[in-house]
């Protein structure tokens, strides 16, 4: 599927703005924040470290289980969450708030897309262990990412599987343009930084990685955007015309400016 691309002259968000986001929320980020630090971290080690059952922990993180008092005390310390965090998490909105960080993960990390792409391979096993393989990220990683995406109707269960809603892929509205451009850059780093990976460890006939460098007017340079655009619209319009889907690919296109004095000019170019 595609991303729609970033856009331009926007701010980034004010530092230290709060967003409203309930418990399971911060309990989700800061797995997350974990396993990015090491991705041998699991959710048993999560668990020995909040000093709660790993089974009960996992019911919490799948909404199965709700957090009681105590235990939401116990967890606030554990997380040592702010004042205003605390605050937060009685506010009404939050439920509005965790729709648009949902909206910004699904954006900032690659493997959001990667899964609605994965279950319309012809031979997807809904394992999340299989996923995690498949897309070498971790379980805790594919679990939250799923209900995320469960969350934001981007994919519905059907029988013991799932189902890519196609008509909601589009739908990314709930997050502002800042956030958006925030998100956008997120994604596009880690996209790159894959394919560096896929530089060193992907077979040749398996990839295609060319480069050019052209000397050009800026006055043919939205005209050029406009071709890479239309070649990334004509690639995803072929290859999804091919229902017998088999595995998942990126494209990343870069066109960027070389020469520093026209690179500092930024916006007034």
């Amino acid at each position: 599927m595609e991303l729609k691309k970033e856009k331009p002259d926007t701010p980034s968000p004010k530092k230290g703005q709060i967003q409203p986001i309930d418990l399971k929320g911060h309990l989700q980020q800061e797995l997350l924040r974990r396993i990015k630090l090491n991705p041998q971290y699991s959710l048993r080690s999560f668990a020995q470290y909040l000093e709660v059952n790993s089974g009960s922990l996992s019911q919490i993180l799948k909404g199965q289980r709700t957090i009681g008092k105590k235990l939401k005390q116990k967890l606030i310390a554990k997380l040592q969450l702010t004042p205003e965090q605390v605050n937060s998490l009685e506010n009404k909105s939050a439920a509005f708030n965790q729709l648009e960080i949902d909206h910004f993960n699904v954006i900032s990390d690659w493997y959001h897309f990667a899964i609605i792409e994965l279950i319309k391979t012809e031979n997807f096993n809904p394992s999340e262990k299989w996923i995690a393989k498949k897309l070498n990220i971790t379980v805790a990683e594919v679990h939250i990412a799923l209900e995320r995406l469960l969350r934001l109707q981007l994919i519905q269960q059907t029988n013991s599987s799932y189902e890519v809603c196609e008509n909601n892929l589009s739908n990314l509205s709930h997050l502002s343009r800042d956030y958006t451009n925030v998100a956008f850059k997120k994604y596009q780093k880690q996209i790159l930084t894959k394919a560096l990976s896929a530089l060193e460890n992907t077979p040749l006939p398996q990839r295609l990685q060319t480069s050019l460098a052209v000397a050009i007017n800026l006055e043919d340079l939205e005209k050029v955007k406009e071709i890479l655009h239309r070649c990334r619209r004509e690639i995803n319009a072929f290859v999804e015309s091919n229902p017998k889907k088999q595995t998942v690919y990126h494209l990343s296109l870069s066109l960027y400016p070389v020469i520093q004095d026209i690179a500092d000019q930024g916006e007034n170019l």
